[in-house]
């Protein structure tokens, strides 16, 4: 947190006030808490990458989804999705803060589905390098870096490959899940209120990140606390019904 204090200090305002006001928009926008939305960011920059603490906001075209997390890359030593098909996907990720990967897509990421659940559980990973980089095919990762990340929707196993590993297609997308907090952004950006030209300002960003910290240094309890944090978010799923009650069978007594 020293260096998120830090920026909100001594950096340099290049939006002239305008990036926090447009995140509380946004926010609104799209009916998400704004304490609990920053509380769960603060919270992963406290823990690293865990189970339940990477952030993943997902949601429609223009709604804002790259907007929140862009200033972390110009306050952290971040990185960043390196493009399209990468051989070496995660080729720079050791040394750095934070991961902050944009608009990412499952099929040409390049990362198989069990180094994505292993990096967002904050497993130790094997990375593929250049010899020439290493001089080694791999090098070993255990870094806390906390996972941010940005997507149309949320990865679903290939069926492809539960077709060839026999794995239950449901199963593994509830794996995948649960190494994130979810956020949904479904409302557009109305087209009188875009503002390309609003940069991502490091000193507001980690201001307005900085007020989700209580006087101890930590993120609010409700960031920890799904039962109550969880209405305020939009619904990612229909509410199931709840299941009929069975009729409760008498037990014969033992003589």
């Amino acid at each position: 947190m020293a260096r998120l204090k830090e920026a909100a200090a001594s950096g340099e305002c290049v939006c002239q006030g305008q990036w926090g006001p447009a995140a509380e928009y946004l926010l609104g926008l799209q009916h998400v808490d704004s304490k609990y939305f920053r509380g769960l960011v603060v919270r992963a920059l406290q823990l690293g990458r865990r189970k339940d603490v990477n952030v993943l906001v997902t949601g429609a075209p223009d709604a804002g989804k790259t907007f929140v997390f862009k200033p972390l890359a110009k306050i952290y030593r971040s990185f960043q999705t390196r493009g399209q098909r990468e051989r070496f996907p995660l080729q720079g990720l050791p040394g750095r803060d934070v991961c902050v990967l944009q608009d990412v897509r499952y099929e040409s990421f390049g990362l198989c589905w069990d180094d994505w659940l292993r990096w967002g559980d904050g497993e130790t990973i094997m990375i593929n390098v250049p010899r020439n980089v290493a001089g080694a095919a791999s090098i070993e990762y255990d870094g806390s870096a906390p996972l941010f990340a940005t997507m149309a929707d949320v990865f679903h196993f290939p069926l492809a490959e539960a077709r060839q590993t026999g794995r239950d297609v449901e199963r593994e997308n509830a794996q995948f899940r649960s190494r994130w907090r979810i956020v949904d952004f479904p409302r557009p950006i109305p087209p009188e209120r875009r503002n390309t030209a609003l940069e991502a300002c490091a000193k507001c960003a980690a201001a307005w990140y900085a007020e989700a910290v209580q006087a101890d240094g930590l993120a609010p309890a409700a960031a920890q606390d799904e039962p109550e944090a969880a209405p305020l978010l939009p619904c990612l799923a229909a509410a199931q019904a709840p299941e009929p009650q069975r009729p409760q069978r008498k037990r014969a007594r033992s003589v």
